[in-house]
Formats: structure tokens, C-alpha cells, sequence
């Protein structure tokens, strides 16, 4: 199943900006996340991390709450 985060992610690539509560997780910008919906609760987020900035090779690791995310 595809879903709306994958194809942003492929369609746009890994740094979203635009997105409301987007972020890098690192300095060395290899890891990412955003807030999919701040206001509910729980907050659930998506976290990914890009092996390859070039050809664009992204890894979604985590979709689920915000109280068990991988932030490191």
C-alpha cells in the first residue's frame, strides 16, 4: 500500500519545507521529521532518513505516535 507520505516523498523528495512542522533531525541532514497532525491527539509523526541525497534514496523508518519515535 502506497501511501500519501511515500509519494510526497518520492514525487518531491526528502527535504518538505512546505510541510507545517517539518524538520531535520541531524546536522549532518541525513534525518527528518514532521508532525502529521499537531493538533490530535496522540500527535503521530513520520520519520525518514535520506542514504543518498543525490539519487534521492529514502528510508521511512517510523510512522506512529509522537511518544515513541526514534528522534536519534
Amino acid at each position: 500500500m502506497v501511501t500519501t507520505l511515500e509519494v510526497s516523498l518520492k514525487t518531491e523528495g526528502p527535504i518538505q519545507k512546505d510541510w507545517p512542522n517539518f524538520s531535520s533531525l541531524d546536522k549532518k541532514k541525513i534525518r527528518y521529521h514532521c508532525h502529521l497532525n499537531k493538533k490530535g491527539r496522540p500527535t503521530y509523526v513520520a520519520v525518514w532518513d535520506v542514504t543518498d541525497h543525490k539519487i534521492q534514496l529514502i528510508e521511512i523508518n517510523y510512522v506512529g505516535t509522537r511518544e515513541g519515535a526514534p528522534y536519534k
